[in-house]
């Protein structure tokens, strides 16, 4: 009957709940990519957002020069922090392109928001320094399909 709810957990693998009656799914939206599959049959859904001068504050949201590392660690903090934003419009280019086909296929501006998104994640890929990083965390989406010598790469940064 579609209308679940995908959450994306930043290069951990996505969660599916079902939308079911009596149901309620709370999560932080500022953390965790997510979208709502199309529905077949009437659905209702109710969404609150909260938000707060704590919530949300330049200093932990603003991609910079620190964050910009591949190493375990870097990507763990990212994984946990408003910053991944920065950067999650390119990491799941696809996803998020797919997503918005599916949704606005027959709406008014479709094919603009395509094209905005495909220059934003292109300006973002062809940057000097974003661009190499951004390709570091694309390899490391569960599922992503990795070449030999990355996956070399990966195993010896575990070590």
């Amino acid at each position: 009957h579609g209308g679940e709810l995908v959450m994306c957990p930043f290069l951990k693998p996505q969660v599916v709940v079902a939308p079911l009656m009596n149901r309620a799914a709370f999560f932080r939206s500022d953390l965790v990519l997510h979208r709502v599959l199309p529905a077949t049959e009437e659905r209702v859904c109710f969404t609150i957002w909260l938000d707060s001068s704590v919530i949300n504050r330049d200093e932990d949201c603003n991609l910079t020069a620190r964050h910009l590392s591949s190493e375990p660690e870097v990507v763990d903090r990212l994984r946990c922090s408003p910053v991944q934003r920065s950067v999650s419009r390119a990491v799941y280019a696809e996803e998020y392109e797919a997503s918005l086909r599916e949704c606005m296929a027959q709406a008014a501006g479709c094919e603009e928001m395509l094209q905005a998104h495909a220059a934003h994640v292109q300006q973002q890929s062809s940057h000097k320094q974003l661009g190499p990083f951004l390709a570091s965390l694309r390899v490391l989406k569960p599922g992503a399909v990795r070449s030999e010598e990355e996956e070399l790469t990966t195993e010896e940064k575990k070590k």
